[in-house]
């Protein structure tokens, strides 16, 4: 779990989906919105037409946040960002394997949140 600081409240959660910036990448689509806090507020979204089972939808969100943490060091600040999962999303996607984890660093990367 993530320290409260740097989850996003559910209430900015609309703002960010209605006035972020939208990228697209291979499994996720991350909404970007400025802030003024020094630091960055995160929120996962696994829809239910990624998976209708709660328990592979929650493994999900458990892979993204620890992805998330092995990397929050590089992240720039204040941004309130939305990591939405796509219906496309593998359901069996390891936080373990390099690739993946290579391959969210890239989606990052194209979002312009990590510097290079």
């Amino acid at each position: 779990m993530l320290p409260k600081k740097y989850r996003l409240p559910a209430y900015l959660i609309p703002a960010v989906l209605k006035n972020g910036k939208k990228f697209y990448c291979q499994n996720l689509i991350i909404f970007i919105l400025k802030n003024k806090k020094p630091y960055s507020r995160v929120c996962f979204i696994v829809p239910l037409k990624v998976n209708k089972r709660a328990v592979k939808r929650n493994r999900l969100k458990r892979v993204l946040r620890n992805n998330y943490k092995k990397q929050m060091k590089d992240f720039k600040a204040n941004n309130d960002i939305i990591l939405l999962a796509k219906p496309c999303m593998p359901p069996n996607i390891r936080a373990s394997k390099k690739n993946e984890l290579n391959q969210m660093r890239e989606d990052f990367k194209k979002a312009n949140l990590i510097d290079v």
